[in-house]
């Protein structure tokens, strides 16, 4: 620090490093909680921002989108190594945040990003591309599910540590079917033995979904475990 600044000029410049500080050791806390994950330089840069809870961004049809990313849940999820521009390669990061980007939805935001996830996930997103609920976005749908309906690509965390119990994305739009199922033979058994039962992937699948009146794999499904039926 120049010691021959004028005082309050001093008194700015501390504040700012002593806040910078603060926020390096926040960070610094967080990887530290996460074991062996240690997140590159600028990872740490893009949470810097990203992880104050106040951070948002109004669309074009008046959306408020939230832009905040817990540094604990990303470090703890399934795309801890993965790198911010790998999914965010289209970004400049000299002119990040300094330069407006108009986005008219939510919807119309997650329809631009959903092909980022194809580029690690080729199989299950070829599984989705055939299901029900790809050919209804296909025919129009503002409602139909894509991949970050159902994961949260900042936050997913591993499929082991789920519990079986938690309630499931599917009941985001299928709310009367869940709340009915989590109540039947399947859903009293699951309560008491954890996996034993069946949720609602292991019938429909959770990427390849298709329409009950197709085929008969929901028939399958319930001969895979009652197999003396």
């Amino acid at each position: 620090m120049n010691m021959f600044a004028p005082m309050g000029v001093r008194v700015t410049l501390r504040r700012v490093m002593m806040g910078l500080m603060g926020m390096a050791l926040g960070l610094s806390s967080a990887v530290s909680q996460a074991g062996d994950v240690e997140l590159a330089e600028t990872e740490l840069a893009c949470l810097s921002c990203h992880d104050k809870p106040d951070i948002k961004k109004t669309l074009e049809n008046g959306e408020v989108l939230s832009m905040r990313i817990s540094t604990k849940a990303y470090i703890a999820s399934a795309h801890n190594e993965t790198s911010c521009e790998d999914c965010h390669s289209d970004l400049d990061a000299k002119t990040h945040g300094k330069v407006k980007t108009d986005i008219k939805s939510r919807r119309d935001y997650t329809v631009e990003r959903q092909d980022v996830c194809r580029d690690c996930h080729k199989a299950k997103y070829t599984q989705y591309d055939d299901s029900v609920h790809a050919a209804l976005v296909k025919q129009g749908s503002n409602k139909a599910p894509l991949c970050s309906n159902c994961h949260n690509p900042h936050t997913q965390p591993l499929v082991k540590q789920i519990d079986p119990q938690a309630v499931p994305p599917c009941a985001t739009c299928h709310e009367a079917i869940y709340k009915a199922s989590s109540h039947d033979v399947h859903g009293q058994e699951r309560v008491a033995k954890g996996k034993a039962a069946p949720i609602c992937s292991d019938c429909h699948h959770a990427h390849d979904v298709k329409a009950a009146s197709m085929g008969a794999g929901v028939k399958a499904a319930c001969l895979s475990c009652h197999k003396d039926a």
